[in-house]
């Protein structure tokens, strides 16, 4: 419980190191079956261990404990875990593990982030068409990722036919419109930059 409150108070380290402790505990392994409900069992807690590994940035670590709670965990886990390890993979630059784990997530509230992150993923080896299919998938789902499913299925588009930059710079300028903060800017500054690049200063 003390482990679950650190990680609730963003105090991550603390929390790591109580279930580093907890998972090595015997008394954790031996003890009698705890109530349904509580958070008492051996895949809970390392369910918790997972999710300050992730904080971290342990990746290593992370997916070993991550790949136990899916195999033992609880199926309430699941949804959370397979989207953490997908980011896991893109982060460390497993594309084919990253287009794996794309294939198994359900068509839940995670299917827009399996989508964005395999496009990610394709940009990133040059498969520009597929690419532009997987983010059109991620344009579908709708909020949160549509919007820079958009702005990387145009510089895919751009990728793939460079010609088409008077048309990416329209795409973009209505993507601003309908963007705030620092996305907005982003956007902006690559529409600027296109601009640039085909001479059109005034722009």
């Amino acid at each position: 419980r003390i482990a679950l409150n650190d990680l609730l108070t963003n105090r991550t380290i603390s929390a790591l190191h109580r279930l580093q402790w907890l998972t090595q505990s015997p008394a954790l392994t031996s003890a009698p079956p705890p109530p349904v409900g509580s958070l008492r069992n051996p895949a809970d807690v390392q369910f918790l261990l997972s999710q300050a590994q992730y904080r971290l940035g342990m990746d290593s670590a992370f997916r070993i404990s991550a790949e136990e709670v899916l195999a033992k965990g609880p199926p309430r886990y699941a949804p959370l875990i397979r989207a953490q390890l997908l980011l896991s993979a893109y982060r460390s630059g497993n594309f084919q593990r990253v287009a794996e784990l794309a294939r198994t997530m359900p068509a839940d509230q995670t299917r827009g982030l399996a989508s964005l992150v395999s496009g990610l993923a394709d940009y990133e080896l040059g498969n520009y068409p597929q690419a532009q299919a997987r983010f059109a998938e991620a344009k579908r789902t709708g909020p949160p990722y549509a919007q820079y499913a958009e702005y990387m299925d145009v510089l895919a588009t751009l990728r793939a036919d460079t010609s088409r930059s008077t048309l990416a710079i329209t795409r973009l300028e209505t993507l601003a419109m309908s963007s705030s903060g620092n996305f907005a800017d982003q956007v902006r500054l690559t529409a600027a930059q296109l601009a640039y690049e085909r001479g059109d200063y005034a722009k």
